[in-house]
């Protein structure tokens, strides 16, 4: 094969990938991946998926605070990404209740529901964090309120570390 044709087509394979994949490496769609909040919980799977032009890391499953937002890379930094846009999932999401995943009843396992008043207000916040990419492993410290029941109600900000493999 000669030069120019090797060159074109190497052309015409970096102008047809797609468009998460020009710029900075950021986790891809369709990749296996394990996420882990804090490290007193083990790495368990989590997803990275496209969504129309976005990409989004969603951790739902048995971790400690399952959420969804999109990823966006670091204009000024190949090895950094943010999370943005992120939302807590679940019915009954850690945050708004205080009770793990395991906990199948209010009252169990020292669980404190959240009053409804405040439910609204912790499951609307808007979840951020800025991920560094250091020998293969993106981690950063995901910023969550934990509300607390009580007269008068009360919130605290609670920082977690996060791993994203």
């Amino acid at each position: 094969m000669c030069k120019f044709t090797r060159t074109l087509m190497w052309a015409l394979a970096l102008a047809s990938l797609p468009a998460w994949a020009e710029g900075p490496p950021v986790p891809r769609p369709g990749k296996h991946y394990k996420c882990r909040i804090t490290a007193e919980y083990r790495l368990r799977p989590c997803a990275v998926e496209r969504r129309g032009a976005d990409t989004w890391l969603v951790v739902r499953g048995k971790h400690l605070v399952e959420f969804e937002g999109r990823l966006l890379a670091d204009e000024e930094n190949p090895n950094v990404i943010h999370l943005v846009d992120g939302r807590l999932l679940g019915e009954r999401p850690f945050p708004c209740s205080r009770c793990l995943p395991e906990c199948a009843e209010p009252g169990a396992c020292q669980c404190q529901e959240v009053p409804p008043t405040q439910q609204s207000a912790c499951k609307a916040q808007p979840l951020r964090a800025s991920l560094q990419r250091r020998k293969g492993v993106w981690s950063g410290d995901l910023g969550v309120d934990i509300f607390y029941g009580g007269e008068p109600p009360s919130k605290a900000r609670e920082s977690y570390r996060m791993e994203l493999r």
